[in-house]
């Protein structure tokens, strides 16, 4: 929704006309991305795509996760915030699409960057739900090891 729309005064009548249409868009426009990518060819994509999956989610965990410490936030947040960020979104396919119509980014990798983002958005909601079962005592005791191997000076 629009700033626009939603500061009018009828923001909530206008939502409810508009998200039929907004639903239809949103599923036509991955119907029509999904028939972009080649399935015949799933087992040459499997394990780049699995190597992409893997190295997006642990920058995302590190880079999010890191920069929430260094933010002043406990370790238990920090890994929240990483695991829940694991998502690709749909702009990522929109990017890829336009470089690959563009001559810029190989055919090859759309339907790498079309497995991330459909295996991301499933995977998400588990890490999430795991990231609140992690026990934050057991957490910081690993994290304080962690550090002291490595800021250690002997």
């Amino acid at each position: 929704m629009g700033v626009i729309i939603a500061s009018a005064k009828s923001a909530h009548r206008i939502i409810i006309l508009t998200s039929r249409i907004k639903e239809m868009f949103g599923a036509l426009f991955f119907v029509s991305i999904g028939a972009l990518i080649d399935i015949t060819q799933f087992q040459v994509f499997f394990l780049p795509a699995l190597l992409v999956i893997a190295t997006m989610l642990f920058g995302k965990i590190i880079g999010c996760g890191m920069g929430t410490k260094l933010m002043g936030y406990d370790l238990s947040t920090s890994l929240k915030v990483g695991l829940g960020m694991g998502q690709v979104g749909e702009f990522a396919l929109i990017v890829a699409k336009a470089g690959q119509d563009l001559g810029v980014v190989s055919s090859f990798l759309f339907p790498i960057i079309g497995m991330a983002v459909g295996v991301t958005a499933f995977l998400t909601p588990y890490l999430i739900r795991f990231s609140y079962r992690i026990d934050p005592v057991m957490l910081s005791s690993h994290w304080n090891q962690i550090k002291t191997r490595f800021t250690d000076t002997k």
